[in-house]
């Protein structure tokens, strides 16, 4: 990472210098939600957009208005200089996370990497008429969530990602809510990576493995720790002996009607 940027870039051998920008109080990381959904904090959610919105003729500089977002009215406030029946154009979309120069012998369409402070790897592409030199901001991939009525900073927020061709959701997604941003505002959800085969076969170990230590007896084993969404088993927990997890689930279903019982 870098901070200011150099003036010139094609003086560093084609090196890319990447700059983090300050981070956005309106935005958090989200990651996959697996559970029920029952008694969960449902919000809307969206891709970036745009829209527009004209001044009335009674307008008063310097006040804000309410324009019809995605998911109902949102509150804006106009530039210093706008004036009754202007038309003005809104993003609701995430605030840039880096400011990168191109490097030397690089052209628009290239890929450029990097890494993050994470360890996580980036690629983009250089815009349409970018040449070595000039700078772009890169933006993460994620969706607009409207906080509903009712919560409150530190809320854990479920709202439907990616969509199947039916329209449904096929994944959903949880965040939690910053500090200082009220309902009927919008946060900026960063959207986790992809699901590797990896990540889904370690999930399904982990599932395994509570669920027998769950039948075995334990006590170290607190019931609201032990995540069991639906029960869907993904293609990679094939590898597990599917005896294995069936007997402990019924064991561990048997214990938990008994403690019900009691």
């Amino acid at each position: 990472m870098a901070g200011d940027l150099p003036e010139d870039a094609s003086s560093m051998g084609g090196l890319l210098v990447v700059q983090q920008l300050a981070s956005d109080p309106s935005a958090a990381d989200a990651e996959r939600f697996e559970g029920n959904l029952d008694g969960q904090l449902q919000a809307h959610a969206t891709q970036p957009c745009e829209f527009c919105a004209e001044l009335s003729k009674d307008y008063k500089p310097g006040s804000c208005f309410t324009v019809q977002g995605p998911f109902g009215p949102i509150k804006v406030e106009p530039p210093a200089n706008a004036q009754p029946g202007m038309l003005l154009r809104y993003r609701l979309a995430p605030k840039p996370a880096f400011r990168i120069r191109v490097p030397a012998g690089a052209k628009a369409g290239d890929d450029v990497k990097f890494n993050r402070e994470d360890g996580i790897e980036v690629s983009v592409q250089v815009p349409t008429g970018s040449h070595p030199g000039d700078t772009f901001d890169v933006t993460p991939p994620a969706l607009m969530v409207k906080v509903p009525e009712g919560a409150a900073a530190g809320d854990h927020l479920v709202f439907p990602g990616q969509r199947g061709s039916n329209g449904q959701p096929v994944e959903w997604l949880r965040v939690r809510v910053p500090s200082g941003l009220q309902p009927n505002r919008y946060l900026t959800a960063r959207l986790p990576g992809p699901e590797t085969p990896i990540t889904r076969n370690a999930k399904g170990q982990e599932l395994v493995s509570a669920l027998r230590v769950f039948a075995a007896g334990s006590k170290d084993l607190k019931i609201q720790a032990l995540k069991m969404p639906d029960l869907k088993m993904p293609p990679q927990m094939t590898k597990v002996p599917l005896d294995l997890f069936t007997g402990a689930l019924q064991k561990a279903k048997t214990k938990l009607q008994t403690a019900t019982l009691n």
